[in-house]
């Protein structure tokens, strides 16, 4: 009987019983196989990152990005749970893992289903193929928002290159409360639609019995929606940091309104954002809040339960403070709403003080002025948000101004009036001549 290192001699045999013959390993897989077999699986995982790149700077356009993305990590996934180092392979739990892991993220990235309600998304910038600027940006605005900056600021992968597009994306998703895009050097924001708010609608018991208004007044509502604002990027951290306070503001705006007695604390929101100081070429987005703050005082003077003139002289002074930040051309959207803001403001002022008459003959200057200004800014291809801020201050203007039928009509419809009545002329004075 043999035993262990006993050898058997015979014709042609050499078999040793205490270990294995030289390149023969203990599975029966030559050790070559297997490192060549691991070559090759990391050759393939080098091709398909390859493959991507190149796919990736040949294509002008980014939405085949994410499909690229979606796509190869799975593939990528699997090269790599085939690859054996020392004997052992990948555990397929921790392959599986892995890839759903990939699946969801997509969807959280691409479907924004991780985004609170009235978050703000950042588009990819125009100048910024490969969306790094554009994630560097995002993460430095969920910083100044603090733990909720990741549900309240996301990203949209595809560049949104004017206003039309950008509105789309939030009348698409009714979540978003705003979408922030441009260039690096150039922001723009466009914000979720409110819908106008009558002024008078929830009135307490004591402003109803203390003031006895006329009741063509009742009519008058309050402009509570902007489609956006601009500003540039040239002090970055002021820029994150209005934004973020933007984003936090924006989703408690028309709560704050509709229940101003219960939202104690946007009024600190909303001046602590007003605050924001930097060296931007233009300061009209400065506005914004102040505008919003001057909108929220109007409401507590209206719906609180005793006499607050102190909250209407607030109103007043922040109204006051925005048009300030306005320079001519400057946001005239936001200007046609401050302004009819602020005559309502005088409105109920000349309820309140002697000078009655002063006070009245002031809203309607206000009203007058933002009738001119909409007049001269309206163009023929506006979104459906600013026609309705142009209705409600024609509205308003048909009370306070005692006009019926005030008409804000679209400054191309008049040139082209002007000049079909031109060429009329022309082929009159041509008849004649003949």
């Amino acid at each position: 009987m043999l035993t262990d290192g006993d050898v058997k001699i015979g014709r042609d045999v050499a078999m040793a019983y205490d270990a294995p013959l030289d390149g023969a390993p203990l599975d029966g897989a030559p050790v070559d196989t297997r490192i060549s077999r691991a070559v090759r699986w990391l050759c393939l995982c080098a091709a398909l990152v390859l493959i991507a790149s190149i796919a990736r700077m040949s294509v002008q356009g980014v939405m085949i990005l994410p499909w690229i993305q979606i796509i190869f990590a799975p593939l990528i996934v699997l090269a790599i749970s085939q690859i054996s180092i020392c004997d052992r392979r990948i555990p397929l739990w921790v392959s599986c893992t892995a890839l759903a892991g990939i699946l969801l993220g997509g969807v959280l990235t691409y479907s924004h289903v991780d985004l609170a309600q009235g978050a703000f998304v950042v588009a990819r910038f125009e100048e910024d193929a490969l969306e790094k600027e554009t994630k560097i940006f995002r993460d430095r605005i969920r910083k100044t928002v603090g733990w909720g900056g990741i549900t309240l600021v996301g990203s949209h992968y595809d560049s949104v290159r004017n206003e039309s597009e950008a509105r789309g994306l939030l009348v698409s998703n009714k979540k978003l409360g705003g979408v922030i895009w441009g260039t690096p050097r150039w922001l723009n924001v466009s914000l979720q639609q409110h819908p106008p708010l009558r002024l008078f609608e929830g009135a307490g018991e004591a402003f109803a019995s203390d003031y006895a208004l006329p009741q063509k007044y009742r009519q008058l509502k309050i402009i509570t929606f902007v489609s956006g604002t601009g500003l540039s990027t040239s002090a970055e951290y002021p820029t994150v940091e209005f934004l973020g306070g933007l984003a936090q503001v924006w989703r408690a705006y028309l709560n704050a309104l509709t229940s101003p007695q219960s939202e104690d604390s946007f009024e600190m929101l909303t001046r602590s954002l007003a605050a924001v100081k930097g060296r931007w070429t233009t300061f009209s987005h400065r506005a914004l809040p102040m505008w919003m703050t001057g909108t929220f005082h109007l409401r507590r003077a209206v719906v609180g339960d005793m006499d607050s003139p102190g909250e209407l002289s607030c109103a007043i002074r922040a109204f006051t403070a925005a048009l300030a930040q306005l320079r001519p051309g400057d946001n005239p959207e936001l200007k046609v709403a401050v302004l009819n803001n602020l005559a309502l403001a005088y409105i109920i002022r000349a309820q309140q003080v002697n000078h009655r008459a002063v006070m009245l003959k002031q809203a309607k200057l206000l009203v007058n002025q933002a009738v001119i200004l909409a007049s001269q800014s309206l163009s023929p291809i506006r979104d459906e948000g600013f026609k309705n801020s142009i209705e409600t201050l024609q509205g308003n203007a048909n009370v306070i101004l005692s006009k019926k039928g005030v008409n804000l009509r679209d400054p191309g419809e008049r040139s082209s009036k002007k000049d079909r009545n031109l060429k009329a002329h022309e082929q009159s004075r041509r008849g004649q001549k003949q």
